[in-house]
């Protein structure tokens, strides 16, 4: 059961910084999920859900060139 509910919580907040990187008219809430997705990053013991962050990499892009 707690392996199941991790699993569900890094797939909603993998969701939640797709949704805040998005926010081109808040910066703040793009800061937020800049900070939220390098917190997941350092916090993951495996490589389980660096699939899952290959979509984040072109909107990344985008906002380093802004």
């Amino acid at each position: 059961m707690v392996v199941f509910a991790r699993s569900l919580f890094a797939t909603s907040l993998l969701g939640i910084i797709h949704i805040l990187l998005d926010q081109t008219r808040y910066g703040e809430l793009r800061v937020l999920g800049c900070q939220t997705l390098f917190e997941f990053v350092i916090n993951q013991t495996d490589g389980t859900y660096m699939f899952n962050l290959d979509g984040l990499i072109p909107k990344l892009c985008l906002l380093a060139q802004e």
